[in-house]
């Protein structure tokens, strides 16, 4: 079963009522009215273009043999449900990144970061002004090799529904928060949140192969110069109870934004991947420390309001959690 209908919460009763309700209304398995959006894969494939919020996602995947399969999910497909690693339940989604793949079709026809993606923005957009909790678990592959800082892999986005000048799309948007691994470190950035002008925030944490990483966010999004801002991120993992990073004020330069779980890898092949094509980008190579497949796995993903809370979505409090980070492991920039 999944931690969703095994669900007892901790605290209080009306939690444990939550609990049970969920379990019996079958029909209606959001029934927690703070739970906005589930994602732990439970169906057993993944639904795509759907916009309802349980397991729904926006899919794009590139088959067996690098091919076409962007939006028609099958069980071979490099972005796909497996069960032999899973974080709880039966299913989790691994999601594979080919060298020898020409991913121009996933990037509008430009041979431009190698990818697999789920996002769930056709059913869940994160809104400006309102406080969410996100909540999901990830790991890397046993055979994960840590690339150079130029040729990171990107693991998570919080990213921009809109541009900066208004038009919807994603070029050139950039994320409130996002996760990548570069260099034996895994590294949470706040793009919009500033230590000082123009350098973003960050969180650092060693990069440990073939283990769950269980991350929740916190946060209320709050756009650059707006008057009296009250946006806040904090960011808690592996167990913590209390946050491993916290920011207050601007945050974002947009009023929508997109979650996403992904493995994006934006210049495994050359350096400046956009507008070339994927010969150009093959006889350019970039520096890498490996051309052998790449698979990240993720489970769990929960989206919950602001009567949300730690307790109801993290992924540690319904089973034994990795553990927490020390102040010696751990970096905040």
């Amino acid at each position: 079963m999944s931690r969703f209908t095994l669900g007892v919460r901790r605290s209080t009763l009306k939690n444990v009522c939550k609990a049970l309700t969920a379990s019996l209304v079958l029909a209606s398995p959001l029934a927690y009215s703070d739970i906005l959006y589930r994602g732990d894969f439970e169906t057993g494939y993944i639904k795509t273009g759907g916009k309802d919020r349980n397991n729904s996602f926006y899919y794009g995947a590139f088959g067996p043999n690098c091919s076409n399969s962007v939006n028609a999910y099958n069980k071979d497909n490099d972005n796909r449900l497996v069960t032999n690693d899973v974080r709880y339940g039966k299913y989790a989604n691994a999601q594979t990144i080919r060298y020898n793949c020409n991913y121009s079709s996933l990037n509008n026809g430009i041979h431009q970061k190698p990818r697999q993606a789920i996002s769930i923005y056709e059913s869940m957009k994160i809104e400006e002004g309102k406080e969410y909790w996100v909540a999901f678990s990830f790991k890397v592959d046993s055979s994960w090799v840590s690339d150079h800082a130029h040729n990171r892999d990107s693991i998570f986005q919080l990213y921009k529904e809109k541009n900066s000048n208004g038009s919807s799309g994603r070029r050139n948007s950039a994320n409130a928060i996002n996760i990548e691994e570069f260099e034996g470190k895994f590294r949470a950035e706040f793009r919009n949140s500033y230590s000082s002008p123009g350098k973003s925030k960050a969180y650092f944490w060693p990069t440990v192969k073939n283990k769950w990483q269980d991350v929740v966010f916190n946060f209320r999004m709050c756009k650059k110069g707006t008057n009296n801002c009250n946006g806040f991120i904090k960011m808690y993992l592996n167990g913590s109870s209390k946050p491993v990073f916290t920011h207050n004020g601007t945050n974002t330069e947009t009023d929508q934004h997109k979650v996403a779980l992904n493995i994006y890898k934006y210049s495994w092949h050359c350096m400046d991947a956009s507008g070339k094509t994927y010969k150009q980008c093959m006889s350019n190579k970039t520096s890498t420390r490996s051309t052998k497949p790449r698979t990240v796995y993720f489970d769990e993903l929960m989206v919950g309001d602001h009567n949300s809370s730690i307790g109801e979505i993290a992924p540690y409090y319904f089973g034994s959690a990795p553990n927490p980070p020390s102040s010696l492991a751990a970096k905040v920039n």
